[in-house]
């Protein structure tokens, strides 16, 4: 099958879970035998990139206008309109919204299916513009144009239902678990609690970390906490303050490092922290969970539908709001998680309970749902 996969921006270039999981995506699909192309941009302009999977199709980005709040994810309409008649495509699978929508907008002379996946939802007036630019309108119309609609979790599924009128197909995000090695835990017998994430972004919980940690100490004077990714040098300073000089010297601020650090980095773990909410799904606990280490995480959003009680702790978020609340709640989850890492055969439990989220598990949904579209 001819699969033409839109979005965008492409990894490494941008290091999110959407990029991610495009390439675990396109990886699988080409191992299978279909003849994959990938349209998307690159900072430094117009390229042909061969991929194991097939080839990435790469444009110059189209420059934006800032007073109407356009920006390149809203320009690639444009690079899809103009690049996808010449690309021969049977399925055109689109993981941005106005890259979908232009696929439809052109569908009918072109005669492929098209699919939208989106790893997490935009609510107008919340999370998305109404009006400067329309971007919920223009979301509604790409989810109700598309052939096929496809998320990675139940709680995706529930909003866009009840704010779209739109009931979604659901696969949930995989890992490919070649790329993450089972690990040993730390070297020395000292906890090591690591969080991975873009800490910029206030949900994902940074500051409610560190104020756990903080009262971690207390009980568990030599654990160490290491956060490893995308981090100002303003929220830095402000996390050691919020943190106080004792804990601030048992924080390891990695910054946002290499791709291939990450590995080193969960086969190190005592647990894996992430406490963010309203998080669509689980990459990087399915990441940790193949490396071996436990998952301390929030009952919020996507994340308890990837978890189970032999290889994680949920903790509940207190009050609903951008960040987690309890603090207490949190303390207790990681010292739990602490205790969890220290059974024995728990690592490879951890790396059992991965498997279930595998590409090689999870990839035939979306072979089924270009069936069904067909």
């Amino acid at each position: 099958m001819r699969i033409v996969i839109t979005h965008p921006f492409c990894w490494p270039h941008v290091r999110r879970g959407s990029e991610r999981q495009i390439e675990i995506i396109a990886g699988w699909l080409g191992e299978r035998g279909h003849q994959i192309t990938y349209l998307s941009t690159h900072p430094e302009g117009e390229r042909l990139e061969e991929m194991p999977y097939g080839r990435r199709v790469l444009a110059r980005p189209v420059r934006g206008i800032a007073p109407l709040r356009i920006d390149e994810r809203h320009t690639f309409l444009w690079t899809t309109l103009s690049r996808l008649g010449a690309l021969d495509a049977q399925i055109v699978h689109s993981f941005y919204f106005t890259d979908s929508l232009a696929a439809s907008l052109v569908r009918p002379r072109n005669r492929y299916r098209t699919v939208l996946q989106l790893h997490g939802l935009a609510v107008p007036g919340v999370s998305c513009r109404r009006f400067v630019p329309p971007e919920g309108f223009l979301l509604g119309q790409a989810l109700r144009r598309a052939d096929g609609v496809v998320t990675c979790s139940g709680f995706v599924a529930r909003q866009m239902e009840e704010v779209y009128g739109v009931k979604p197909a659901v696969v949930h995000s995989a890992v490919h678990m070649e790329s993450w090695p089972l690990g040993d835990g730390p070297a020395q017998d000292r906890p090591v609690i690591l969080s991975v994430g873009d800490f910029t972004v206030r949900r994902k919980g940074g500051r409610p970390l560190v104020a756990a940690f903080a009262r971690l100490l207390e009980e568990c004077p030599d654990a160490v906490l290491r956060l490893s990714g995308r981090m100002s040098r303003e929220l830095e300073c402000e996390l050691r303050e919020l943190a106080g000089e004792r804990a601030a010297r048992s924080i390891e601020f990695l910054g946002l490092g290499a791709p291939e650090d990450l590995p080193r980095h969960y086969q190190q773990a005592s647990i894996l922290a992430m406490p963010s909410m309203a998080e669509p799904s689980g990459g990087a606990m399915m990441e940790a969970l193949a490396s071996g280490a436990p998952v301390v995480a929030v009952r919020h959003g996507g994340l308890p539908e990837y978890l189970d009680p032999g290889t994680s702790v949920l903790v509940e978020p207190g009050r609903n709001g951008e960040e987690l609340d309890n603090i207490e709640g949190l303390t207790e989850g990681l010292l739990q998680g602490i205790r969890m890492s220290r059974v024995q055969g728990i690592r490879q439990r951890c790396r059992r309970h991965a498997e279930r989220f595998s590409v090689q598990t999870l990839g035939a949904g979306y072979e089924e749902l270009y069936a069904a579209i067909q």
